[in-house]
């Protein structure tokens, strides 16, 4: 009886490295978004997950950070090429829905739209709206996002990034013509886009390099068969390749990609993305 209790202390033990281990490494890989006060803390810290604490007698709501985002020439690559003069948009980094343990990480980004301004299919003077009534203005649905590492290749090195997609997979990024309104074609974008984002800190400093304003970046590469040229295509270096989808009249094109820079600002707010949070 005593041999068959130690073995099942052992178990315990192994079981339990096992856990710390595997809540180690992924401590070590997520990135969040920290900031000045965390809602709960009131300190430097992640932004606060929802349930996080309780606060008047009711659980606190995920904490967000709104901010504005601002670029100049965007455009749409693939079998159909459209240009837009410049971007600019609204969103809100937010924490976590406090859901299992993933739930827990500030690495969402909620309530994102972009409107695009002067825009024309590439080589034409063909104008692509969202309604003719604003021509050449493309006005996105909303867009969610989660940090994440992501590569260029499969099985290649990985940054901190943040991948982009509809919140409503149906809807997908945006729906607009292009051309008058007798005669035009219908696009619709959707799929997934890694950008990359900038500044990144390695891990929790305290705050010493909180900032209101940052980058984004959409940028391409030599192409991948099936993938096209979106500089980052692979979540943690694994299949599948996640890129850009455009439809034109209903039928679905070869792989599309973005090419843009914006700049991030938080207003009175401020931001680190820290590439190894305490998540």
């Amino acid at each position: 009886m005593r041999r068959i209790q130690t073995m099942g202390l052992c178990l315990v033990a192994v079981f339990a490295i096992g856990a710390m281990t595997t809540a180690s490494a992924f401590a070590a890989e997520d990135p969040e978004y920290y900031t000045a006060k965390n809602t709960c803390s009131k300190k430097y810290g992640h932004l606060a997950y929802a349930g996080e604490c309780i606060i008047n007698e009711k659980p606190v709501k995920a904490q967000t950070i709104s901010y504005t985002e601002k670029g100049g020439p965007a455009n749409l690559e693939g079998a159909l090429k459209i240009e837009c003069a410049s971007n600019e948009g609204k969103g809100k980094l937010s924490g976590g829905t406090g859901v299992g343990e993933k739930g827990k990480q500030a690495k969402l980004t909620t309530k994102l739209k972009i409107t695009y301004k002067g825009c024309h299919e590439t080589g034409k003077t063909t104008e692509c709206t969202k309604s003719f009534s604003t021509p050449g203005t493309i006005i996105t649905e909303n867009i969610k996002g989660t940090l994440v590492r992501a590569s260029e290749t499969e099985g290649g090195a990985t940054i901190v990034a943040n991948e982009l997609e509809a919140e409503k997979e149906a809807k997908g990024f945006a729906t607009f013509k292009c051309g008058t309104s007798t005669n035009f074609l219908t696009v619709k974008v959707k799929g997934k886009i890694i950008i990359e984002v900038s500044p990144l800190i390695a891990t929790p400093d305290g705050g010493t390099a909180l900032s209101n304003a940052g980058e984004t970046f959409n940028r391409e590469k030599a192409a991948i068969a099936g993938c096209g040229k979106q500089k980052l295509l692979y979540v943690n270096g694994l299949k599948p390749c996640h890129f850009l989808q455009v439809e034109e009249n209903g039928k679905a094109l070869e792989p599309s990609w973005n090419v843009a820079e914006n700049l991030i600002d938080f207003k009175t707010k401020k931001v680190e993305t820290v590439e190894k949070g305490e998540f």
